[in-house]
């Protein structure tokens, strides 16, 4: 699994569409050129070697660690949001007050966890 596939999955848990993966590998060619080989290395250390990325990528985030994966994560969700069959993920079209607090609750209780996780991640990528 190459990192689009990767980081796709963590965010939607599903197999990346040929189309997007093209697009994110033309534009992190572009993009990340400016990172220093160290800082290359330590994402794809933290791909190859941390299976929760998601979590990491959120600890990562909030102390600002790992600034290439952050960035690769958020140039996915950019490129993700054009596509149709992520609508979902993106806009909320349902009209259920009850049910979107209990989705804001535990997400929020989710978010909670992976970033807890996250830290003991961001301590193996950093030891």
């Amino acid at each position: 699994m190459d990192e689009a596939e990767k980081i796709y999955y963590a965010l939607f848990k599903k197999e990346i569409p040929l189309k997007l993966k093209r697009h994110f590998h033309e534009a992190a060619s572009r993009l990340f050129t400016s990172y220093s080989w160290e800082r290359k290395e330590e994402c794809r250390r933290a791909l190859v070697e941390v299976t929760d990325i998601e979590a990491l990528e959120l600890a990562a985030r909030i102390h600002n660690k790992l600034p290439l994966l952050v960035s690769k994560f958020r140039l996915m969700v950019y490129l993700s949001e054009t596509l149709p069959q992520n609508i979902n993920y993106f806009l909320n079209l349902q009209d259920k007050k009850f049910k979107g607090k209990g989705i804001v609750f535990f997400s929020g209780l989710r978010s909670l966890i992976k970033y807890i996780k996250g830290i003991f991640l961001l301590k193996k990528i950093y030891v």
